[in-house]
């Protein structure tokens, strides 16, 4: 038989759809590539249709303007809310041009997929309205909470956390057929690294017996971090001190204007894939509440100070890792976030029960168990593939 084919179509609205969403793939491909086709196109930056990438830029702009102006990402995340799907798929279609739709569909259907795992609303609506050879269409929510409206539209939602889990199974139709509680997708590299902090920082650079503080704030690097710093280089702290300022040049160019205490060694990067690198040598994280940018840190076993929420969601994933982890406080002023780096300096007993707290949920993370949800989805409609993997695997 013909090879099933999974698609992964990424979408950038941030970082943090893209991120799970290649670790995903990663995970399945590993496992699973001998017996599927797999793709990640980017869907709508990859179409080559000037209306398509300017939808995806729109989204971009969406995300910028949420996280400068809280009051609206918060706005329009409560909206989401309380939205049923069959109301969000009407005003997705609406404001679509009958020709935009149409191509939206076109691109979709041009992939001839069996099964499509969405990590952004756009790619499971539009995956929705595909009538030729429709797919089986999944979902994973890297964020803590799930929006109610995911299940009228997917044959399988998932997510991370017990708190977004136990919000709505039984609720606004969810079962325990069409929403599955699974561990978080991390970048697999995030498991090479050394438990051993020390070490850690020496091969970055770092010195070694420091406390060492990693500033984050997404892709964009849209948040506080410039005042956080100001404040934070005046101190005598012994620290290292990284800022890690995404894809914002201005924010990159101000901070390595600033001249840190002599206490204090002060690292600043701009886009780079060495993220993970400083959380494997961090004491303390400080920044906004994206979805990985919290769930990372936890992995490591750093405390974290969360400073910012630009929207609903991200306040929902902040209460999981400060109620339910109890790894991560929230301070949003910046003065006080500060205030708080010190406390934990000083009460070295406190910060090891939250890094402790943090490392406590090491075992809900990896991409396997929704490569293997997937797979399972696969074999109900093509009974053969099972056979074949159990054979081949002498099950």
């Amino acid at each position: 038989m013909q090879k099933p084919k999974v698609v992964f179509p990424l979408v950038e609205a941030g970082m943090g759809h893209i991120i799970p969403s290649n670790s995903i793939a990663n995970a399945f491909e590993k496992k699973y590539g001998k017996y599927t086709e797999v793709s990640r196109p980017y869907f709508f930056k990859d179409s080559g249709d000037k209306a398509l990438i300017k939808m995806e830029q729109s989204f971009v702009k969406d995300v910028i303007r949420a996280n400068k102006h809280t009051s609206w990402g918060m706005f329009e995340t409560f909206m989401m809310d309380i939205t049923n799907y069959k109301v969000l798929q009407r005003v997705f279609s609406a404001v679509q041009s009958k020709k935009m739709r149409q191509k939206l569909i076109s691109r979709m259907e041009s992939f001839r997929a069996d099964l499509v795992l969405n990590t952004h609303i756009s790619t499971a609506l539009i995956a929705k309205e595909v009538t030729n050879n429709k797919p089986i269409i999944t979902v994973y929510n890297p964020d803590v909470m799930i929006q109610p409206f995911y299940h009228g539209y997917c044959d399988m939602v998932m997510v991370s956390s017990e708190r977004g889990y136990d919000k709505v199974i039984g609720k606004f139709g969810y079962t325990d057929e069409n929403l599955k509680l699974v561990t978080f997708p991390i970048r697999e590299e995030a498991y090479k690294f050394s438990k051993d902090k020390k070490e850690n920082r020496k091969r970055l650079g770092l010195d070694e017996d420091k406390l060492t503080i990693v500033l984050f704030e997404g892709g964009y690097g849209l948040g506080k971090m410039k005042k956080i710093c100001k404040r934070l280089l005046k101190t005598d702290l012994d620290a290292n001190v990284v800022a890690i300022c995404g894809k914002n040049e201005k924010l990159y160019n101000d901070l390595k204007k600033l001249k840190p205490h002599p206490n204090i060694k002060f690292v600043v990067e701009g886009f780079c894939p060495c993220t993970l690198d400083y959380l494997a040598a961090a004491d303390i994280f400080m920044g906004k509440s994206g979805a990985s940018s919290v769930a990372e840190p936890a992995f490591f076993g750093v405390a974290e100070i969360i400073t910012k929420h630009a929207t609903t969601i991200e306040k929902n994933n902040s209460l999981y890792y400060v109620e339910d982890v109890k790894c991560a406080l929230n301070v949003l002023n910046p003065s006080k976030a500060v205030k708080t780096v010190k406390k934990l300096d000083a009460d070295r007993a406190l910060l090891k029960k939250m890094q402790d707290n943090a490392l406590a949920i090491h075992d809900r993370y990896g991409s396997e168990e929704i490569a293997d949800h997937l797979w399972d989805l696969l074999c109900k409609k093509y009974p053969d593939l099972k056979v074949q993997y159990d054979i081949d695997n002498k099950k």
